[in-house]
């Protein structure tokens, strides 16, 4: 793994681009920074962070050769590898929000972004985007967001996260190459949450409606099944779990 660390960019994601022509079809290029001045969540949100707070990493996985039909186990073997890479820290209470937000004791310590490039009908590259509240303890108008030291009551070392958090990437990486996605999404879904149990969701109309997730599409979609028996598919940002 090349690591790079800078103190500012626009967006580690972005500051990736440069290197998908450039670096080694076996290396994974990650980089951290210490500020982002336009940091991106899922389907155009912003991440918030605080400068020198948190974790702010993206990686670049080359050469991954993957079908567009598996793309969502990029982001579950991901999901999972920051669960296990906050498990090894003692972090009490993870779970994953659909599609990949980490969560711990009900509030969001983690958003990932992940985009993908192509070549000819494959999946070639990954950039996986990880924002990690790790010492931040205002959240300005964010009521379900919270961090490391928050929820544990002392402060955390970015670097040796970062580090762990390599490690477990680096494992990720190796399954993503060899396609070797065995389990993984059994144990997504026994860490995923609100999995078959009844909770409350609101829908694009604003309506609120009591259901249960049944599955997750290859495609990421998520399948609800509501209290009137009915099964509705939704895409990224076309439903809210309410937590």
């Amino acid at each position: 793994m090349k690591i790079i660390k800078i103190n500012a960019t626009e967006s580690t994601n972005s500051f990736l681009k440069p290197y998908l022509k450039s670096t080694d079809k076996n290396t994974i290029v990650a980089v951290k920074a210490l500020r982002q001045t336009h940091g991106r969540g899922q389907v155009g949100t912003t991440w918030q962070s605080e400068d020198n707070k948190n974790l702010i990493a993206s990686y670049l996985l080359p050469d991954i050769d993957l079908k567009p039909e598996e793309s969502f186990n990029i982001s579950i073997l991901t999901s999972l590898a920051l669960q296990q890479c906050l498990k090894d820290f003692n972090i009490p209470n993870i779970e994953i929000k659909w599609p990949n937000d980490i969560l711990s004791c009900k509030k969001k310590v983690a958003g990932i972004l992940i985009e993908n490039t192509y070549s000819s009908r494959y999946i070639s590259n990954t950039i996986i985007g990880i924002g990690l509240n790790v010492n931040q303890q205002e959240f300005e108008n964010l009521p379900q967001a919270s961090s490391l030291s928050q929820t544990c009551l002392h402060e955390f070392s970015v670097d040796a996260i970062f580090e762990q958090l390599n490690s477990r990437i680096e494992k990720v990486y190796q399954k993503l190459k060899k396609r070797d996605f065995r389990n993984c999404s059994t144990d997504y879904y026994q860490n995923l949450m609100g999995y078959q149990k009844d909770q409350e969701f609101v829908l694009p109309n604003g309506q609120h409606r009591t259901g249960q997730i049944t599955s997750i599409e290859p495609n990421g979609h998520l399948n609800v099944k509501f209290d009137d028996q009915t099964v509705a598919s939704f895409n990224l940002k076309e439903i809210k779990q309410v937590y």
